[in-house]
């Protein structure tokens, strides 16, 4: 076997990583509009797969349906 499969499987997590980040970090740069409030929730969503971060997101949601963030993005 070798170390082929470790070596894939790092290369694979890391370009799923990657990917990741780059979604997360587009939220913060993308522009006051309806469909970003929907890109959040989404967001947020994928935050609430995890244990790690299970109680992060949920303090998030709860603040993200608040009716100042949808006024915000205009989700009222």
């Amino acid at each position: 076997d070798g170390p082929m499969p470790v070596i894939l499987m790092g290369v694979v997590m890391t370009l799923v990583g990657l990917v990741f980040a780059a979604i997360f970090a587009a939220g913060p740069l993308l522009p006051r509009k309806r469909w970003v409030w929907i890109y959040g929730i989404v967001v947020i969503a994928i935050g609430l797969t995890s244990i790690c971060t299970l109680p992060f997101s949920v303090f998030l949601l709860i603040f993200w349906l608040k009716p100042e963030a949808k006024a915000y993005y205009g989700h009222l």
